[in-house]
């Protein structure tokens, strides 16, 4: 479960993720958010520094 700070970031990307998917936002709206969920909570890893 997402801790309480983290919830309001969770919802807005699962949000554009379902308007992506219904059509009214664009998948790339979707995926601006949820990458910049992911960073926010610390669960996105810069690739070359995951790669050392």
């Amino acid at each position: 479960m997402a801790r309480r700070s983290q919830r309001p970031h969770l919802r807005s990307a699962l949000r554009a993720c379902f308007d992506a998917y219904n059509g009214p936002k664009p998948v790339s709206a979707a995926r601006k958010t949820f990458f910049r969920f992911a960073k926010q909570v610390a669960i996105l890893e810069d690739a070359t520094s995951a790669m050392q």
